[in-house]
C-alpha cells in the first residue's frame, strides 16, 4: 500500500512539473505573441515539455552501459568497418532554349 502512495505522489509530483512547466511557457508565447491565447500557448508548452523529456530518455537509454573509460575502445571496435561513401556532383543541367513562335 505505501509503494503504491510513492508511485502516486510521484506521479502527481510529474504531472505537476510538466503542467507547471507547460502554463510557464505558454505564457511566455502569449507573453512574447499577443496573438496566440494563453490556453494554446499552454498546450505548445506542455507538448514542449514532453517532447523534450522523451527524447531526453531516449538520448539516455542509448548511452549504453559504459562504466569507465577502459572499456571505450572495446565499445567502438564493435562498430566494424564504415563504408566508404564517395560523393559525385551531378552534371549541370542543360537549359532548353524556348523556340520563336512563328506569327501567321
Amino acid at each position: 500500500m505505501w509503494m503504491f502512495l510513492a508511485l502516486l505522489m510521484f506521479g502527481l509530483v510529474v504531472l505537476l512539473l510538466v503542467v507547471g512547466l507547460g502554463l510557464g511557457i505558454g505564457w511566455l508565447v502569449h507573453w512574447m505573441v499577443p496573438g496566440i491565447d494563453i490556453g494554446i500557448g499552454s498546450v505548445i508548452g506542455i507538448l514542449a515539455v514532453l517532447a523534450t523529456g522523451r527524447f531526453l530518455a531516449w538520448a539516455t537509454s542509448q548511452m549504453g552501459d559504459v562504466a569507465d573509460d577502459e572499456e571505450l575502445p572495446d565499445f567502438l571496435d564493435d562498430l566494424g568497418e564504415v563504408p566508404i561513401l564517395h560523393v559525385v556532383t551531378p552534371a549541370p543541367w542543360r537549359r532548353v532554349r524556348r523556340r520563336k513562335r512563328l506569327r501567321k
